[in-house]
């Protein structure tokens, strides 16, 4: 696998469709599905509830921002049954892949990207991160809202020091209902907990399962089942990856409609209401397309700004996260530079062939 395909943000090519017999409700609660977080935090496989979700967003992508605000959001908010939908949210972390072929965190409290991931880790934190949780957990609910306010935050200040980002971040984690201050506060989380967390072997082993599947879907990784969720927007999944190629889901359409079709009758009422609501578009209403131009190897190039520390331009340093897969890349402070704009005084990264 080229360090293309493993960048965060950079889009993947797609398998070519295949015709399948198997229907892919049934090959997803089938166990023909990849071992997931559920299995690695020690669930026993008959115990395995019918549907298990894992997303891997980076705090600087904006295509990771819109699914979780738009896609993840609304599916911890319907509080579908916590014993039927376990749901696994890590941001991508800043880690190295040894000469043994294992990812090990890189995180240092004076990098501001792995700052970034320590606040999102740390709202998490009550939801038994980097375990999975129950879907209508009110913890993972606060910590999901708090990453989309935090997302949405820290990429409309492109290239502001951390400081600066402080007033915004407080008010996130005071929306999500997440106390700032004090000795349990999220502050003092992040200058501690939350960098152990990314030290940790749990969260190390979440990562190295993603990069021991075959198949990788664009930025943000989102596997159902231990499968390759397809979404072409943050509104709209058509299918899962196989061994075989992509299989086209029974019941297409948003992450919360996805994981309705999967729970059978009686379906909850969150279920219900989902399938009365507007019929679901391949198309987002955001300004960028999703997971295609805006993150294509070739579109843009990664541009080193030649400054470290407590700054950094937020938009395109999650593509650098993935340092030394093959060769070194910078993770630090990159921005984002059209191929024909490269600016003097730094290096081009790009991704090896």
């Amino acid at each position: 696998m080229g360090v293309a395909s493993l960048l965060p943000c950079l889009a993947l090519s797609s398998l070519a469709p295949t015709g399948h017999a198997i229907a892919a409700s049934d090959f997803l609660q089938a166990r023909q599905a990849a071992p997931d977080a559920t299995e690695l935090a020690g669930r026993d496989v008959v115990d395995l509830p019918p549907v298990r979700l894992e997303v891997y967003p980076a705090p600087t992508c904006p295509n990771c921002r819109i699914m979780i605000q738009d896609g993840i959001l609304p599916l911890i908010e319907a509080k579908l049954p916590s014993d039927r939908v376990h749901i696994t949210v890590l941001p991508w972390a800043s880690g190295d892949k040894g000469e043994d072929g294992v990812w090990r965190s890189t995180a240092q409290r004076s990098n501001a990207y792995d700052n970034l991931c320590a606040m999102q880790l740390c709202a998490l934190r009550e939801a038994s991160t980097p375990h999975p949780v129950g879907a209508g957990s009110d913890a993972v609910r606060r910590g999901i809202e708090f990453m989309a306010c935090h997302m949405r935050e820290v990429q409309a200040e492109d290239g502001a020091e951390l400081s600066t980002l402080m007033p915004a971040v407080e008010s996130c984690a005071e929306q999500a209902g997440l106390r700032w201050s004090g000795s349990d506060g999220l502050s003092a989380c992040v200058e501690d907990e939350g960098f152990h967390l990314q030290w940790g072997k749990d969260f190390a082993d979440r990562i190295n399962w993603v990069y021991q599947q075959p198949q990788w879907t664009n930025a943000p990784y989102i596997f159902l089942n231990g499968r390759p969720l397809n979404c072409p927007s943050p509104t709209y999944c058509t299918s899962v990856g196989t061994p075989h190629g992509d299989l086209a889901l029974d019941e297409p359409g948003s992450p919360l409609q996805v994981a309705c079709s999967l729970l059978g009758d009686p379906k909850p009422e969150a279920c219900r209401s989902s399938q009365d609501g507007s019929t679901p578009t391949s198309k987002t209403s955001t300004a960028t397309k999703f997971c295609e131009e805006c993150w294509e190897a070739g579109a843009f190039q990664w541009r080193y700004s030649g400054r470290t520390g407590s700054s950094l331009s937020l938009i395109g340093v999650a593509a650098a996260v993935a340092a030394g897969i093959a060769g070194t890349l910078i993770i630090g402070a990159v921005v984002l530079g059209r191929a024909s704009g490269v600016a003097a005084g730094g290096p081009v990264l790009l991704p090896a062939e």
